[in-house]
């Protein structure tokens, strides 16, 4: 009989395949040590889970499949597939599937610099290709969806298991979950004009909505939130802190820019109670640890050439009073309402604010990466509790529900514009076009972008088992998104062709 924890390991090892099929490109020693880390971590979380009452039950299988028809509608409204319109980042993001699909870790790239190879979290792309190989790009894509699916449907299962009650209503909560962005936006344009994508209205910072999250990036909203449904099960002592530590270590190879926010939370988890943590069990989790050695070099090099800064300048100090309000507007809602929130939740929700206050401080990557992506745990853990609330005050309404009702309904707004963005622009077909080409034509230089690629000569010796390739890839003269109707080029919001709404007055003309 499938019982709950099933569905649980099913998710990880969906996680684990792309660190195991990272293995097989690696030298014997540390493919052999990534293999035995991986496994490690599962067989931690296997055993972690058999005293949970809660994932002892039998597998709910009709909910499961209604999630995973959820999780396909978004997944394809999010552009998997092509089907609808897809967002900016899968100009790149088709490329990256295309070359693995086509050449698997073996593809090198050719600019000013030298030879350089992909060096970025591949968690999202690999197993995927591997149906592409195999089968084809289309097969790849299908794969994706099928992946992204899943693990949509297995973190709301996990979710709506911890919260119940009128459980539709609570997934399509988080769905739409997102700060009040509409509001800065309209106040700072004179409601001259809305774009498509509410975000950075304040430089540097931007928490988005989990739907945009979905969209845009999967490859770090999936591992994030997942993460968020595994410390749920954890706040509600389902399962134990080395279960979830372990479990979070497949995590990794999907997004080093979500870790720091499951970090911070797994270090408030073992800070709480460091007695309980204390088990035998740790050992294994130090060894299921220093096996993901190998992602982390690879990771680590050429990773300084990516920008990245501490943030306290006069702009820091200029914007930040006024993101914090917009952006967590629901954390001032659950503070106000502290008496009504779980006891259970209440440490984890603190330690979620204070990260998500603390964030916006550091900058990695172009725009704000890093407070994107290292924002999606501790913010997922915000939405469950706030939505939850809600649903709590629907049946007495008065004037708290109406309050919250609001807030979510207003935060609403940036959803719904995604979805109408998706649905209303003309779809574009899937792209072969290698990573050398879309580089040249998403960033308008010749060098490669520094959070994708590395230095083949920077690479360790002793990682991979060769780094010996065919002719290097090199920009080509082709069209690659030939039917797509912003062209070649990713495109600018600001300019008047991509807002919704554009009022004719001297302030849109400008």
């Amino acid at each position: 009989m499938l019982r709950n924890r099933h569905l649980v390991i099913a998710i990880s090892l969906i996680f684990s395949a792309s660190s195991l099929l990272f293995a097989a490109n690696l030298q014997a020693a540390p493919a052999a040590a990534l293999a035995a880390g991986v496994l490690i971590a599962n067989f931690l979380l296997w055993r972690g889970m058999a005293e949970s009452p809660l994932l002892a039950r039998k597998l709910e299988t009709p909910w499961l499949l209604a999630l995973l028809a959820v999780g396909a509608g978004l997944a394809l409204l999010g552009g998997e597939g092509h089907l609808v319109f897809a967002k900016d980042d899968w100009l790149v993001r088709d490329a990256v599937l295309a070359d693995l699909s086509a050449h698997g870790l073996a593809a090198r790239y050719e600019d000013a610099g030298g030879l350089a190879m992909l060096r970025a979290p591949l968690g999202f792309y690999l197993l995927p290709a591997a149906f592409g190989r195999l089968l084809g790009l289309g097969a790849a894509h299908v794969a994706m969806l099928a992946q992204t699916a899943s693990i949509v449907a297995g973190f709301f299962y996990c979710a709506t298991l911890l919260w119940p009650k009128r459980r539709g209503l609570f997934v399509l909560l988080f769905a739409i979950f997102a700060g009040l962005d509409i509001l800065p936006v309209l106040m700072k344009t004179d409601a001259a004009w809305i774009p498509r994508y509410l975000a950075f209205w304040v430089d540097g910072m931007y928490y988005p909505p989990n739907l945009s999250q979905l969209f845009w990036s999967p490859n770090h909203v999936l591992p994030g939130w997942w993460f968020a449904a595994l410390a749920a099960l954890h706040i509600r002592r389902e399962i134990d802190f080395t279960t979830l530590a372990a479990s979070s270590l497949p995590l990794l190879f999907w997004s080093p820019l979500t870790t720091p926010g499951c970090a911070g939370l797994l270090m408030f988890f073992f800070l709480r109670a460091p007695g309980a943590a204390l088990t035998p069990r740790l050992a294994l989790l130090g060894l299921a640890a220093l096996g993901l050695a190998p992602i982390v070099a690879y990771f680590l090099t050429g990773a300084g050439d990516t920008p990245h800064r501490l943030a306290f300048d006069a702009e820091f100090f200029n914007d930040y009073p006024i993101f914090v309000p917009f952006s967590l507007a629901q954390a001032f809602f659950v503070l106000a309402l502290w008496r009504r929130v779980d006891l259970a939740m209440r440490g984890a929700l603190v330690a979620s604010l204070l990260l998500l206050l603390a964030i916006p401080v550091v900058r990695v990557g172009a725009m704000s990466d890093f407070v994107q992506r290292a924002s999606i745990a501790p913010h997922a853990l915000l939405a469950f509790a706030f939505n939850a609330l809600l649903i709590d005050l629907l049946p007495a309404g008065g004037l708290a529900f109406v309050l919250g009702g609001a807030i979510a309904a207003i935060g609403a707004v940036g959803p719904a514009l995604e979805i109408w963005d998706s649905l209303a622009t003309p779809r574009w077909s899937i792209s072969d076009c290698d990573m050398a080409t879309a580089n040249r034509k998403y960033t308008g230089r010749a060098t490669l972008m520094a959070h994708y690629f590395a230095p083949v000569a920077a690479m360790p010796a002793w990682l991979f088992k060769t780094l010996d390739a065919a002719a290097p890839l090199r920009p080509e003269e082709r069209l690659c998104w030939s039917d797509r109707v912003y062209g070649e080029a990713r495109f600018n919001y600001m300019k008047p062709q991509y807002l919704i709404w554009l009022r004719k007055t001297e302030t849109a003309q400008k």
